[in-house]
């Protein structure tokens, strides 16, 4: 027991963001520097993704914590991930206790988009204690940081993409109609160049054609950003934070529908709201859940010691 506290303490900490479509880790010293990074497909299967982590532990030596983003609802209680409807297969799983009958590793769960919330949380620059995130991925994710701590009831909490923006709207990977997810995601993104075109396209393609300012390409962003707005303005008028952080993969290519986000967001949002709440990117970008695990690693690491 002395033995596994120590490594715990002094060891290595490994971090999976779980995505619907791309799997993210980072290898984190104790001390918080940024070792290794590398992203991978998302394995097709549960079985695979057990093994895809274990083979990640086994080749790292020394590792104290492995840390898990989970694209889904968690009961804290009981570890049990309720509903990943991006990552259907691991709905109803107990990863944390298969992990451990595998490989005895000692493993954190977290909800992927409240890792990157922690990890703006403790990194930004200019430290804000009320801030929403968004992640913009294969899904869309969210974190409500409330005076510093993030918002959560006895299951991860916030789940902002399947509020519903459109009436009757577009079928969601959860099962219902109209969510703000079926418009301002990656799925999202190419449902919308499919319906101006007729033609399925993946989002890497439409992005590309929308830096040279192909015409539907170029459109499909400008639907995009406006869903985004909108969704957008709805959480500022019901929360009120200080600031709204944009996340996730689709962040990196901002500039190809932010103006139009924030002009849907102003012409949107309660009126003496307007100039009073920040919309901004990520300063972590896509590494925001990578950072945010190793934070919660050392949290944890802190109440044992």
């Amino acid at each position: 027991m002395v033995k596994q506290q120590t490594c715990l303490l002094t060891g290595k900490i490994l971090v999976f963001d779980i995505g619907g479509t791309n799997i993210k880790y980072g290898l984190f010293s104790n001390k918080g520097r940024l070792l290794k990074t590398g992203e991978e497909e998302t394995p097709k299967s549960y079985n695979n993704l057990l093994l895809f982590i274990l083979d990640n532990v086994i080749s790292n030596h020394n590792i104290g914590y492995v840390v898990l983003g989970i694209p889904g609802t968690i009961s804290y209680a009981n570890h049990k991930i309720i509903f990943a409807p991006n990552l259907k297969y691991l709905t109803n799983k107990y990863i944390v206790r298969d992990l451990n009958k595998k490989g005895n590793i000692h493993c954190l769960i977290e909800n992927d988009a409240n890792l990157a919330g922690i990890g703006e949380y403790y990194y930004k620059k200019e430290r804000v204690k009320n801030f929403a995130l968004v992640t913009l991925g294969t899904g869309v994710g969210g974190a409500l940081i409330n005076n510093g701590k993030i918002f959560t009831s006895k299951i991860s909490s916030f789940e902002l993409g399947h509020m519903k923006i459109v009436k009757d709207g577009r079928l969601c990977g959860c099962g219902k109609f109209g969510c703000f997810e079926a418009y301002a995601s990656k799925i999202g993104l190419e449902n919308t160049y499919s319906e101006l075109t007729g033609e399925f396209l993946p989002v890497n393609d439409i992005i590309s054609k929308a830096r040279v300012m192909e015409k539907y390409s170029t459109k499909s962003f400008q639907i995009f950003g406006s869903y985004l707005g909108l969704g957008l303005s709805n959480i500022a008028n019901l929360l009120t934070p200080e600031e709204i952080i944009l996340s996730g993969g689709l962040s990196e290519v901002a500039d190809l529908f932010f103006d139009t986000t924030i002009q849907t967001f102003n012409d949107n949002i309660y009126p003496s709201f307007i100039n009073k709440i920040k919309l901004s990117i990520s300063q972590l970008k896509n590494r925001a859940a990578l950072f945010g695990g190793y934070s919660l690693a050392k949290v944890s690491q802190q109440r044992q010691s």
